[in-house]
């Protein structure tokens, strides 16, 4: 329907009294501005019987979404054998001798997992189908608040299943695990070990600001150079954190204009990351539960600080070489000694179960020998950061191209870094298939 146009007197009519034709008689006003207000007012109505509609259409797009996901994720969390593994599991806790086994802990942790999945399927099913029926009640009686209150609900349901989603693709018993992330510099002179520090600063950053977990990051170690770094060790805790984080591992290429060149040419940099979980020191079933001290070295060292009046004076801190393989670990985190030590040794016991699941052809000892040099992963280059002379961040294991690469590798833009990360789980059949081209490589 046509609004329809009515006459409107001017100033000048109004003020002067001038005489007024028979279409501007008081009846005709009236009517005119009658018409006028029920025109307004259909108007109003049109539109919002326009966003009503969309507002239930929405909801039922986010509910056959909701349900897509949900339909993904029961194909990998299989509910049949999640509800049988938990009886089994059940069983043996009822054994009163239980808690003597040397597998009590992680079987309580495998359990606990278990009936978070097997709740999240069961609740979230119900959630879905609940949505679906008030929606139709909603719409039946025209009840705009209740479809409000439903595209609150499916908005928030759809965060939890994106979450779960990712979860669903980590099917290695590793990734749910907390992890070690160590920077070495590569090749590039001044400007590679620069580009370490700022990864470090990148990484320390994502991790505080990710939607992704409630990530925790701990600088366990750190090598300065004049320029920059030589390496850093980051201990990150949090849920999925190695299934989240293993990804990064392998060679990251900066291409930017050389702040240490005086030409200021144009320079290409490279930094390897190394990722691997953390080992249980309560594991006794793990083979390197218990290194023998024959096979440990322990060095004491001053801590590697910039300098100043602060810098640690004492040598708390420890380096420690595994003499059959030649890995060294180092940590200087605390001003104890004795917390150092610790933190040392399971940082060698982690490093060393990671070779251990590699499962490669090599002996050990050969595996260790090329982890430790500084192109240990050359030609492996998984991302490429540009800057000059466009910007632009390109992992093609995501299939995605970024446009604001300074926002990421300040780490101010946490949420481009999740959609990579996200990117690379989504195109790999599984999540442990990233860990393993990586080393194959």
């Amino acid at each position: 329907m046509k609004c329809l146009r009515t006459p409107i007197l001017s100033h000048h009519l109004l003020a002067t009294g001038s005489h007024l034709s028979h279409q501007y008689h008081p009846l005709w006003l009236g009517l005119s501005m009658s018409l006028t207000t029920r025109n307004f007012h259909y108007c109003l109505k049109s539109n919002q019987r326009q966003d009503d509609a969309l507002a239930q259409n929405s909801c039922k797009e986010m509910i056959n979404n909701s349900r897509t996901i949900y339909y993904e994720i029961i194909k990998r969390w299989n509910q049949q054998e999640i509800t049988n593994e938990l009886k089994e599991i059940k069983k043996l806790t009822e054994n009163p001798n239980f808690w003597s086994s040397p597998n009590a802990q992680e079987l309580i942790c495998k359990q606990n997992i278990l009936e978070e999945k097997l709740n999240f399927l069961l609740n979230t099913n119900s959630e879905i189908d609940n949505s679906e029926e008030l929606l139709k009640l909603a719409v039946t009686e025209n009840d705009m608040e209740m479809v409000v209150h439903i595209q609150q609900s499916m908005e928030e349901l759809l965060k939890k299943l994106e979450q779960r989603e990712l979860e669903s693709l980590m099917i290695d018993p590793q990734d749910i695990k907390d992890c070690f992330l160590e920077i070495h510099t590569g090749a590039g002179g001044e400007d590679a070990s620069d580009w370490s520090q700022m990864l470090l600063k990148m990484y320390l950053n994502w991790l505080k600001n990710s939607e992704l977990s409630s990530f925790e990051a701990a600088l366990e170690d750190i090598s300065y150079k004049e320029v920059g770094i030589r390496s850093a060790l980051i201990q990150v805790t949090g849920k999925y954190a190695y299934g989240y984080l293993k990804s990064e591992q392998g060679v990251h290429r900066l291409v930017r204009l050389s702040p240490f060149d005086a030409a200021h040419k144009r320079h290409t940099s490279f930094s390897a990351v190394r990722v691997y979980p953390t080992a249980d020191s309560q594991d006794v079933n793990s083979m390197f539960h218990n290194i023998p001290e024959k096979d440990l070295k322990y060095e004491t060292i001053r801590a590697a600080t910039a300098g100043g009046q602060h810098a640690n004076k004492t040598e708390s801190g420890i380096r420690l070489t595994h003499i059959p393989t030649g890995i060294q670990v180092q940590c200087i985190a605390s001003r104890s000694q004795h917390q150092n030590k610790d933190q040392a040794l399971n940082q060698l016991r982690a490093r060393l179960q990671n070779i251990e699941q590699a499962k490669k052809v090599k002996e050990m000892k050969e595996i260790a020998k090329a982890e430790s040099e500084s192109n240990q992963f050359a030609g492996n280059v998984i991302r490429s950061y540009v800057l000059h002379p466009y910007q632009m961040v390109k992992d093609s294991r995501a299939q995605i191209v970024l446009s604001n690469a300074e926002d990421i590798v300040e780490g101010k833009d946490a949420k481009s870094f999740d959609t990579m990360v996200k990117g690379i789980l989504r195109n790999s059949s599984s999540s442990s298939a990233v860990f393993n081209n990586l080393n194959d490589d």
